[in-house]
């Protein structure tokens, strides 16, 4: 057109297009050749429950506009203007030790016209906890020295919390406040729970059986009672604390059918 016409307009405007293109391709590659990788970290994973996974960059130069998303998602999540550090959410589809998906981190900088990306795939293993599901009420049987209804003495009220038992709500403090409030007592530590795999022997499918106990002893964690956790031959021990949820919660992660049969 511009030769035909003899019109210098379009020809500026033609060589004015191609030199935004060639720049566009050596600084969008740049841009992206200074991105590295510092970490991935994972908060606590539960099948079929959304987690974050924080992914940290080191960048000897600075970079802009940098997205990152999953190779199985077509929704990236932007990086900060002035930050190195992004929270992306996964949902893990089952228990056990698991590699994260493969991390796209990509940029248009700086005209949007092309895009460029690196693909990183982390050898790092995940421990995934069961999902906590199932029939929230404890079984009949799990009570020990003390149950649910002799706590003790009125302490105060507390906020509710996922995973704590209906039946503590006080619902009149709950109306007035206009929000759902629980009960707490002096002694409630005192509560002894002893959870084993014969309480789940009506539920059939095996992931289920694990969820609920799954469920139990993360109530009775949230709830400040000493719990137990019995499958088979293996036995936790009544205790209370971080460090006995999360033995209990890695056995039932890494559980195998076939050592049940």
């Amino acid at each position: 057109m511009a030769i035909f016409s003899q019109n210098n307009l379009i020809y500026l405007f033609v060589f004015s297009e191609i030199s935004i293109a060639l720049s566009s391709m050596f600084f969008t590659n740049n841009n992206m050749h200074r991105v590295q990788l510092s970490q991935i970290s994972v908060t606590t994973s539960f099948a079929h429950e959304e987690t974050w996974a924080e992914v940290s960059l080191i960048n000897s130069k600075p970079t802009y506009q940098l997205q990152a998303r999953w190779s199985f998602s077509k929704m990236p999540i932007p990086f900060p203007a002035s930050g190195s550090q992004v929270q992306i959410p996964w949902t893990p589809r089952r228990r056990g030790y698991q590699k994260l998906p493969r991390l796209v981190i990509e940029s248009s900088f700086p005209f949007g016209l092309l895009r460029a990306w690196k693909v990183i795939r982390s050898e790092k293993e995940i421990l995934v906890f069961p999902q906590r599901k199932g029939n929230p009420g404890f079984p009949t049987t799990s009570r020990g020295d003390r149950s649910l209804d002799q706590q003790g003495l009125f302490h105060d009220l507390r906020p509710f919390q996922r995973g704590d038992w209906p039946r503590r709500i006080d619902w009149r403090a709950s109306q007035r406040a206009q929000q759902l409030l629980l009960r707490r007592y002096e002694e409630e530590t005192a509560m002894q729970l002893d959870f084993s795999w014969e309480q789940t022997r009506l539920i059939g499918d095996f992931e289920d059986r694990i969820s609920q106990l799954a469920l139990w002893i993360d109530q009775a964690e949230r709830q400040g009672a000493q719990y137990s956790l019995q499958i088979g031959n293996w036995n936790s021990g009544r205790s209370l604390g971080g460090n006995h949820w999360n033995r209990c919660f890695e056995y039932l992660a890494l559980l195998d059918e076939a050592k049940l049969s």
